[in-house]
């Protein structure tokens, strides 16, 4: 997978955006999550969004959203 711009920021400076990757191992499985993230949660915030990636169950998750 190529990076891109934004990408490569987020990976040189950001500490959650790195630990969310580094606990998923594969680009591939980071960018599944990352989506289905988008498309299950409300997210406040980035902040707890790589949380929620990095730490799993350990950290804020969001709420997800009424299907109702």
């Amino acid at each position: 997978m190529v990076e891109r711009g934004a990408d490569q920021l987020q990976k040189a400076c950001c500490p959650l955006f790195q630990a969310a990757q580094a606990r998923k191992g594969r680009a591939k499985y980071f960018w599944e999550d990352f989506r289905s993230m988008f498309t299950t949660f409300r997210l406040p915030d980035w902040d707890t969004f790589y949380r929620a990636l990095a730490f799993g169950h350990e950290a804020p998750v969001p709420v997800p959203f009424d299907s109702s």
